[in-house]
């Protein structure tokens, strides 16, 4: 049998490693949302905390030494209503009411930094998600390459695809990437590669759904044939030169409606199309996209399209190409 050629193996090995260390920043991305979800729901209390305090001061005098709870009305509620407060007998009263109070403006002033980290955690999650995305998609045409066949355009465009990998979990993870001993991944003088450029820009939908769209006819190919998961949801305008638009997805995942439009609109705007009348646009997956030999860059032959009618006027999608 015949032995894949090295650079194939090289490969192959540098994709199984750093899939690995993406599905490991994906436990740990996971891991700060529920921390961080933790400190949302203590922080949400701090207000109950507050009030409780409120209602012991007003009500010390009813406090009997040694008692472990109290039944006092809260007229915070409306209608009034009886609860029940937990004290702790290794602290006086005025320990217990002072503890409530700091403890309630301290977590009122952590609010506006755990929001803030809430909302960084939800975009670094679209970046995971996009990133394991994009490596089930290299991943899958390397391991797919005939063993015999040596293609050097092939080899060259997933050495790019592993070097932006290799940047996006340096920006995740950029404690992995140092020269210390600890450093899950080393990384040689020869390994180290200019950062690439990606052959797409990313727009994000109503539903904050990933949206790729091709910059030219050379990164339309690379973005189809090389960046795109073959279950992906593929967009060309009908009828005119344009941007190949994808919304990367893996194979049981569902994309909602409007987003399969402002994908769809998206193709339009980034055409010759005429602007602000209707255009067909064709919709189908990335592995119904083929391209023959010798075609012209961003020539493409599509199967088991469907044809989607959309405005092609800017004011629609205003929101999508400024955001």
């Amino acid at each position: 049998m015949d032995k894949p050629p090295k650079i194939l193996l090289q490969l192959r090995e540098r994709i199984r490693c750093l899939k690995k260390m993406a599905l490991k920043a994906d436990k740990r991305h996971k891991q700060r949302v529920a921390s961080a979800l933790t400190d949302q729901k203590r922080i949400a209390g701090s207000q109950k905390m507050q009030q409780e305090a409120e209602l012991l001061k007003s009500c010390s005098h009813l406090v009997k030494k040694g008692s472990n709870q109290i039944a006092v009305v809260d007229y915070y509620q409306s209608p009034p209503q009886e609860i029940v407060i937990l004290l702790h007998k290794s602290q006086s009263l005025t320990q217990q009411i002072d503890k409530r109070f700091r403890d309630s403006k301290r977590l009122m002033l952590a609010q506006p930094k755990n929001q803030a980290r809430l909302d960084f955690l939800a975009k670094e999650s679209v970046c995971v998600n996009n990133l394991l995305l994009h490596i089930d998609a290299v991943e899958s045409q390397i391991l797919d390459h005939p063993q015999k066949e040596q293609c050097a355009s092939s080899f060259q465009e997933w050495e790019r695809s592993l070097s932006v990998i290799e940047a996006a979990l340096r920006l995740l993870e950029p404690s992995w990437f140092s020269d210390s001993k600890k450093a899950i991944f080393h990384h040689s003088k020869q390994g180290v590669q200019p950062r690439a450029k990606l052959p797409y820009r990313i727009y994000y939908s109503s539903s904050r759904r990933a949206i790729w769209v091709g910059t030219s006819a050379l990164e339309n190919d690379k973005l189809t044939f090389y960046y795109a998961p073959p279950h992906s949801d593929w967009f060309h305008v009908s009828g005119f030169t344009g941007s190949h638009v994808v919304i990367p997805r893996r194979a049981q995942e569902l994309v909602d409606k409007d987003t399969i439009f402002e994908a769809a609109r998206l193709a339009a705007f980034f055409s010759k199309a005429p602007r602000h009348v209707y255009v067909e646009v064709a919709w189908t997956q990335v592995k119904y996209v083929k391209k023959t030999k010798g075609a012209k860059p961003g020539t493409v032959i599509i199967s088991q399209e469907k044809q989607l009618r959309i405005n092609n006027d800017i004011s629609l999608i205003k929101q999508l190409i400024h955001h």
